[in-house]
């Protein structure tokens, strides 16, 4: 007789946004790096940044609004899955005027098929 098991992590995701690297100007607008953390037990399967809102500027003047992902506006930002203890970086496309210096967002995101959903308020800096 044979017996197979397959295991899986019990543990749930945890997941928070971060700023990544310095944005940078690009044709389309500005590149924001972000960064997903994912402080849980368990893994964070497929997770994304679905949308960008509260948007606020703090410091300067201008409209900045989010377009989403660089290679496909208004489409989601993904990422390759994180493990727990683990972080992933990609970059958000946004329309962010130089006069603008400094905003603060709420980054939206899901991972897991949408069953984890999460959002972080950041203030970032051009």
């Amino acid at each position: 007789m044979n017996i197979v098991a397959n295991f899986t992590s019990a543990g749930l995701p945890h997941l928070y946004a971060a700023p990544g690297a310095a944005p940078s100007d690009s044709t389309a607008g500005l590149l924001v790096p972000l960064v997903l953390q994912n402080v849980g037990t368990g893994g964070a399967l497929a997770p994304a940044i679905n949308s960008i809102t509260q948007i606020k500027v703090l410091s300067g003047s201008g409209a900045v609004t989010y377009v989403g992902n660089p290679a496909s506006p208004g489409a989601a930002v993904t990422f390759a899955d994180i493990p727990a203890g683990g972080s992933a970086q990609a970059s958000v496309l946004m329309n962010w005027p130089a006069t603008a210096t400094r905003v603060q967002m709420t980054v939206d995101f899901t991972a897991n098929n949408g069953a984890y959903q999460g959002s972080t308020i950041l203030n970032l800096f051009r």
